[in-house]
């Protein structure tokens, strides 16, 4: 090493190698510039990866892409080990993730035309982001069943399905959500969250169901801010 501490030449066979003097701990980072945790944190990163927005610590978003994303842009991300589920656990899924919807397919349209299928009364969660300004669909939506026997028969009627009332080529994917699962979590993840808020017309929020019909959301547990819209 060069006396003043600095980087010094090293000549191996024909390559000539410059090692720069290291100080403290290295650490690793990805080649996306993404520094990863190694254990789970509060505003779960998973989620960031695997979906448009984090609707519980992040600010909702109109002009923000999709990122499992829908349907065109699917980007299937791995999941850690920590949120990995057992076989056991499988057997309890009960929500899930519809992609490739139509863009100009509506939270509403969705609904009747999953009541025209033969599901009326066997969902009682649908969740279709959507652009605030434009009114389109981000492509997919969250369809949590009453029970995962629903959610499996559901799965076989729409994974691959094509033949949408809109004039729209897509081919359907139906997959388990991960990691969020269940009504309950579902309710608690969207009661408080800024899609919401009073300002944000219904055909954007999240809809509960029991027994076919709706019914209203469980009120907010805190005040619900407004959601910021990025401008273009």
């Amino acid at each position: 090493m060069a006396a003043d501490g600095g980087p010094i030449f090293v000549v191996r066979h024909t390559f000539l190698e410059l090692k720069l003097p290291t100080r403290g701990r290295s650490r690793t980072m990805s080649d996306t510039g993404l520094h990863l945790p190694d254990s789970p944190v509060s505003c779960d990163w998973v989620q960031h990866l695997k979906a448009p927005l984090c609707l519980d610590c992040c600010e909702v978003s109109s002009a923000i892409s999709t990122a499992p994303a829908d349907s065109d842009d699917d980007r299937p991300q791995s999941v850690p080990s920590w949120a990995d589920d057992s076989e056991e656990d499988e057997q309890e899924k009960t929500t899930l993730m519809l992609r490739n919807v139509p863009y100009s397919c509506s939270r509403d349209e969705l609904i009747d035309f999953m009541d025209s299928k033969g599901y009326r009364g066997k969902y009682d969660f649908v969740y279709l982001p959507a652009d605030f300004r434009s009114k389109s669909g981000f492509g997919y939506a969250f369809i949590n069943l009453v029970s995962h026997r629903a959610a499996q028969s559901f799965q076989a009627d729409f994974d691959g399905f094509c033949s949408w009332r809109q004039s729209s080529q897509k081919v359907a994917e139906v997959g388990w959500s991960e990691p969020n699962q269940g009504l309950a979590v579902h309710i608690e993840r969207y009661r408080n969250s800024p899609v919401m808020h009073d300002g944000v017309p219904d055909e954007f929020k999240p809809a509960l169901f029991k027994d076919g019909n709706r019914i209203a959301f469980p009120s907010a547990t805190r005040a619900i801010r407004a959601p910021r819209i990025k401008r273009r």
